[in-house]
């Protein structure tokens, strides 16, 4: 198992960077649509013997992933102090925070995002022209992918 999770991710990082994923950032990284279209992309590539059907950790750990292999800046599990974030990606001028949820509706998500307050954490980067994106995602366990997300964007500008 060692040796095909070694490989496994040697090909995830291959892929991300066939799919062409950050030229496709740096060019419209504020298109949340085409992001969750590549992260679809990429699950694709995944075994089902290396997704479990009920949990999120793995789609979270692939999604930290692709972003390191595209050069972005990410976290995961981001602590706050009411929580921690899934998912966490900064390029550009814009913060992306990701929560999942595996077979429930993206809107919960995007509640859990509000409720525990993620986005003060990053209050000084709003003040000095960041762009939050508050992103609720949803996982089919049976899709095994996203099947719909919910985006809520901050700017103070």
């Amino acid at each position: 198992f060692q040796l095909s999770s070694k490989i496994f991710f040697f090909n995830l990082h291959t892929k991300t960077l066939q799919f062409g994923f950050w030229s496709n950032l740096k060019g419209s990284y504020q298109d949340t649509a085409a992001l969750i279209k590549s992260l679809n992309d990429y699950y694709d590539q995944v075994t089902s013997a290396l997704v479990s059907n009920r949990y999120e950790q793995p789609y979270q750990l692939i999604m930290h992933i692709f972003f390191i292999a595209a050069g972005c800046r990410a976290v995961a599990e981001l602590p706050t102090k009411l929580g921690r974030v899934d998912n966490s990606m900064e390029i550009g001028n814009h913060i992306y925070l990701f929560e999942l949820k595996v077979d429930q509706n993206a809107e919960t998500a995007l509640n859990q995002i509000k409720e525990k307050e993620y986005d003060k954490l990053f209050a000084t980067q709003l003040k000095q022209g960041k762009i939050l994106h508050n992103v609720g995602i949803s996982i089919s366990s049976e899709k095994r992918g996203i099947v719909e997300y919910k985006e809520e964007i901050l700017s103070l500008k």
